[in-house]
């Protein structure tokens, strides 16, 4: 058994959103500005203004991976098969690794959400979402819980702001590489991804989302235990 500080990236990370506090379908959405046709550019002009005059394919995909030697890595024939699925098993680490691919426009012209949700939670003691922000060289990835979906705050629960995004189809893995899973709740949880404008995105309006998708892992069972099996051993 193994209890890595490294999933307080999990325990304060993923799940700070574990503390208090107010704390897959995916589709591709083919657009031009304006709504009329793609315009295509001059490799002479000066680069386009930020989310001006922007062209794009918008997309969002998550894609949930259980590294080699991990508990989830080989789920036997009796553990569950439709979903990504970490025993918490004795003398195996627990981890998973999380990759985004996402399009928010060429150049950026929409913001991009990522978060984190525990069903189980009751979003009045134990926060629902914990929504992540993007980290630089000299600042830490931010992680932000909230009680609920109405919590999350547009303007500022953003992963990548449309200003800092260079624009296209990136793909990146989540804080780097796999994260630990010990000492996490067992139970089900969703990563979620949005590609959105910060001025009109509801998160309790799914319509509102340009791009958008889910993926799910299960820790140790369905639902959150009790005694022994209440967290990721």
């Amino acid at each position: 058994m193994k209890t890595f500080v490294g999933l307080l990236i999990l325990v304060s990370a993923l799940f700070p959103c574990t503390a208090g506090a107010d704390f897959a379908y995916d589709w591709v959405l083919p657009v031009s500005a304006g709504g009329g046709a793609a315009v295509a550019e001059d490799p002479g002009a000066d680069y386009p203004t930020r989310g001006a005059g922007a062209t794009a394919t918008y997309s969002m995909k998550v894609a949930i991976s259980m590294p080699a030697g991990t508990a989830g890595a080989k789920p036997t024939v009796l553990q569950p098969s439709n979903t990504k699925f970490s025993p918490c098993v004795t003398g195996k680490v627990d981890a998973a690794t999380f990759t985004l691919t996402y399009n928010a426009g060429s150049p950026a012209d929409k913001d991009v959400y990522l978060l984190i949700f525990e069903p189980a939670a009751d979003g009045v003691t134990t926060p629902k979402f914990c929504a992540m922000k993007k980290g630089t060289l000299t600042t830490p990835v931010g992680f932000i819980p909230r009680l609920t979906a109405s919590a999350i705050v547009a303007a500022t629960d953003i992963y990548l702001e449309m200003a800092d995004n260079p624009g296209g189809t990136i793909t990146e893995t989540f804080l780097g590489g796999s994260i630990l899973l010990d000492g996490v709740r067992t139970g089900t949880w969703q990563i979620i991804g949005i590609v959105a404008d910060s001025t009109t995105v509801n998160f309790n309006d799914p319509t509102t989302w340009t791009a958008w998708d889910s993926a799910t892992i299960m820790v140790g069972m369905p639902w959150t235990g009790t005694g022994a099996f209440a967290a990721c051993q």
